[in-house]
């Protein structure tokens, strides 16, 4: 058997467990195949495979935790199959019983009769009831309401209270996650996938599932604006709509005559000669699939502030965003404030500005595509109405859309007040280390002015601004995987507060007051919370403060 053979071929098979002493202590048991060691004088015991039982999920099957001991016996009739082409490796599926054995010398209708009294069934599964406790823990517990009792409606769960009304089912309900939130197979069509895994967990009691989302975007957009095949794949998309803006007005053939008449001479270079050719391309596919129609590209939708629409705190409105603040994205359907939009600091900070009409796009990428189409389409406009596109205009007009599309990604990666102007100037606060002031050291004390107005500016700015994007993408994925210190202290009070429910309901039982007053430190940050639960008809849930 090789590693390689694992998965790659399915056999199954039926056999009798023949040892349960397994040497090794992991919970295999030898086995004898029918149809394979049938021959018991050639085949004998010792020289059969070794196979391993599939444990459930319930089991961990690690560390020593997992479902023991195992029930299988010598004698049980087992199926699995093959986990390599070379039949070496033997997983156990489950084991299947049978009525019994046959009585020789009798038949009913030409079938022998069954002696079930030799099945290997227990008696309760054939013809008695279920027994009145289900495992030992409710022999010794025998206050536990038994599924049993439910199943038959002996016990009502729902009506489970204390002394003082309190409907603890519904409490402890309370602290599980919400069961009607959405799922990302519930995503519109049309609407980004992460933007859907964003709305699962509404009221982030998984705090990481949102913060991986956000992080792991950031490392997507900077792939897709900053690499060649990414800016190809945008500015490609982006000609596509100003070329249906265009074909609105001016007619699909006109417009693409127009253009492509004016390509031979024309210097756009690998990336804009390529975008280009995908955009006539996604333009003509597009009539097509409308019947010969286009329709000018339409932005999303802008949420305004309603009378009940949630607003952030008034402390963290602001008028001018911060340097370096990044824009966090949301469709309409799950801005967290609408009217508002919400800005990430270096630290993990937020702030706030009002939108003001801006669109809800639903991410970075969007947002610069939606940028380029309405600027690059009024620059296209005059000279198209005018028949004034020349090879000269159309590689001005491209070369600066890509350029503008550059810059605009810049700010959307990097965050507010970046520019390739002052890429230089903020070096040392987007590079982690000494990387950004050895840069800053250098153009200060060793580079001259006269050196620094030449190429060698756009050098270095173009190494800052590579470095920069490179330590966002290592900053982002170490964020996607890292709870932050706040999201790690809620989860670790939303699950003390289920154990305080547990622990008071369990206090209660006991003849106790149920009341909880205990003290917890949470090991990431360091920070005490006071966690109390009193009891009563009014107050359902502990209230955890800092200390």
């Amino acid at each position: 058997m090789t590693e390689r053979d694992l998965g790659q071929s399915f056999s199954w098979w039926i056999a009798e467990v023949v040892n349960v002493y397994d040497p090794d202590q992991s919970g295999r048991v030898q086995i004898r195949v029918f149809g394979r060691h049938d021959d018991k004088s050639n085949i004998p015991d010792d020289d059969l495979p070794w196979a391993l039982p599939m444990q459930p999920v319930t089991s961990a099957a690690f560390g020593k935790i997992g479902t023991t001991p195992l029930g299988l016996v010598k004698g049980s009739k087992v199926a699995g199959f093959w986990a390599d082409s070379d039949h070496q490796y033997p997983i156990i599926i489950g084991s299947f019983g049978k009525a019994g054995e046959f009585i020789d010398g009798t038949t009913n209708d030409g079938i022998p009769q069954v002696d079930i009294s030799k099945g290997s069934a227990p008696a309760p599964s054939q013809n008695q009831s279920p027994p009145p406790f289900i495992n030992p823990f409710s022999i010794l517990n025998t206050a536990r309401l038994v599924v049993t009792d439910i199943n038959s409606g002996k016990s009502d769960p729902s009506q489970l209270t204390n002394k003082d009304g309190v409907n603890i089912r519904t409490e402890l309900d309370k602290s599980f996650k919400q069961p009607n939130t959405p799922s990302i197979a519930s995503a519109a069509p049309g609407q980004h996938i992460l933007d859907t895994i964003k709305q699962v967990d509404p009221d982030s009691k998984s705090a990481s599932l949102p913060n991986m989302v956000s992080n792991f975007s950031n490392i997507r957009n900077i792939i897709s604006m900053t690499s060649p095949l990414g800016q190809t794949n945008m500015m490609g998309t982006i000609l596509g709509s100003v070329i249906g803006n265009l074909a609105n007005e001016f007619g699909l053939t006109n417009t693409i005559s127009s253009i492509l008449g004016s390509v031979g001479g024309a210097n756009l270079g690998p990336i804009l000669g390529k975008a280009l050719s995908i955009g006539v391309t996604l333009a003509v596919s597009s009539a097509v699939s409308n019947n010969g129609t286009t329709s000018a590209y339409t932005p999303p939708k802008s949420n305004v502030i309603g009378p009940n629409t949630p607003r952030p705190p008034a402390n963290l409105i602001v008028k001018v965003v911060p340097n370096l603040y990044i824009q966090q994205y949301y469709a309409a359907v799950s801005d967290p404030f609408p009217g508002y939009i919400q800005w990430k600091g270096p630290n993990g900070d937020f702030v706030y500005t009002l939108r003001n009409g801006e669109p809800n796009y639903a991410s970075a990428q969007e947002h610069v595509q939606g940028n380029s189409i309405a600027s690059i389409s009024s620059s296209f406009l005059p000279h198209i109405n005018s028949g004034s596109l020349t090879s000269a205009v159309l590689s001005g007009l491209l070369v600066g859309g890509l350029a503008g599309m550059n810059a605009d990604s810049l700010t959307k990666i990097l965050g507010s007040g970046v520019s390739l102007a002052s890429m230089l100037n903020l070096a040392k606060s987007l590079l982690t280390g000494n990387l950004g002031a050895a840069i800053t050291g250098v153009i200060q004390n060793h580079l001259p002015q006269s050196v620094l107005n030449g190429s060698m500016q756009n050098t270095m700015t173009e190494f800052t601004q590579n470095q920069a994007n490179l330590q966002k993408k290592k900053d982002s994925m170490q964020a996607a995987l890292t709870d932050t210190p706040d999201q790690a202290d809620a989860d670790l009070i939303n699950g003390c507060k289920y154990l305080a429910l547990k622990k008071s309901y369990d206090d209660q039982l006991a003849g106790g007051s149920g009341v909880i007053s205990e003290t917890i430190t949470s090991p990431d940050t360091g920070q005490q919370y006071n966690l109390t639960f009193v009891p009563s008809a009014t107050v359902h849930e502990p209230t955890v403060t800092k200390i």
